[in-house]
């Protein structure tokens, strides 16, 4: 089972859907929470991956120095984000995290 946690509290649940039925279609376990920035600390312990909204794209680097642990955070594409594309955005989390 993989953790995947996207910092975006409002992140579209069909996105997050789309996501879990590619998941399911690739038999991969996943689970997919959104979270707020500040609470980010609280579930790097679960994450394997975190996933960040387009609008924190200036956020990536302070929000690294911030949970400074060696979780992988990947901003998630502006298109795939926008079109709901799950797919395009869980086969970029399978590559980073090698599956």
């Amino acid at each position: 089972m993989k953790t995947i946690i996207i910092e975006c509290p409002e992140a579209p649940n069909m996105l997050i859907h789309n996501m879990e039925a590619a998941a399911r279609d690739d038999g991969i376990e996943i689970t997919i929470h959104p979270v707020l920035k500040e609470d980010l600390n609280s579930w790097c312990d679960k994450a394997d991956v975190i996933l960040l909204s387009p609008q924190e794209r200036f956020e990536k680097h302070h929000i690294q120095e911030t949970i400074r642990r060696s979780i992988p955070i990947q901003m998630i594409d502006m298109v795939d984000y926008g079109t709901m594309n799950g797919r395009a955005v869980l086969d970029k989390v399978k590559k980073i995290l090698r599956l």
